[in-house]
């Protein structure tokens, strides 16, 4: 049994009905399992997003870009740190937003994941 096999241009994963791994490992010329899997650790999706239009005349749209799909927080304040508005969304979506008066805003949104910011610029 090989404990420490490394892989060498996997080129495919499979999973039996019995949960038996089995990894082609192309360059390595043999097919590699794993007869119990016991340790499963998620991947750190990577938060992104755009605003549109930005300058705009108080009203814009944001979409938030992830890995995988999970609850966000959108929060907007002013350039004192003052929260104007709270809102939740889902990644891998998008919402219109309003801001009343002209200013700069700073956006940001969080998930578990991590946390994205970004300004905005309101002009009436």
């Amino acid at each position: 049994m090989a404990i420490t096999a490394e892989l060498n241009n996997p080129s495919g994963v499979a999973v039996s009905n019995a949960g038996l791994v089995y990894i082609a490992d192309y360059n390595n010329n043999r097919i590699r399992y794993m007869p119990k899997p016991t340790i499963i650790n998620t991947v750190h999706a990577d938060l992104s997003a755009q605003i549109f239009p930005n300058p705009n005349e108080g009203i814009f749209t944001i979409m938030l870009f992830s890995a995988i799909k999970e609850a966000a927080l959108i929060s907007i304040t002013d350039a004192t740190g003052k929260l104007l508005k709270e809102t939740r969304i889902s990644t891998k979506s998008q919402t219109e937003i309003r801001v009343d008066e002209a200013g700069i805003y700073f956006i940001e949104a969080s998930t578990t994941s991590g946390k994205w910011r970004d300004k905005i610029v309101v002009i009436k």
